[in-house]
């Protein structure tokens, strides 16, 4: 989260992806790679990200 706070958005993205290879469908890292997508003008998969995360983790208020 530290890369993300000071908008290094980009080595945010790739440690988001390294986590998620290591522990799939991790709902509050599919949430952050939706709002990183987002905060980067990437709208393409931005709603199926956070749709997804929260599918996962329906009762989190994150």
């Amino acid at each position: 989260m530290e890369y993300h706070s000071a908008e290094r958005f980009g080595k945010a993205e790739t440690l988001y992806q390294q986590i998620m290879n290591l522990v799939p469908n991790e709902s509050n890292v599919l949430n952050l790679l939706g709002v990183v997508a987002y905060q980067t003008g990437i709208n393409e998969g931005v709603i199926e990200l956070i749709y997804n995360s929260m599918t996962l983790s329906p009762n989190n208020e994150k």
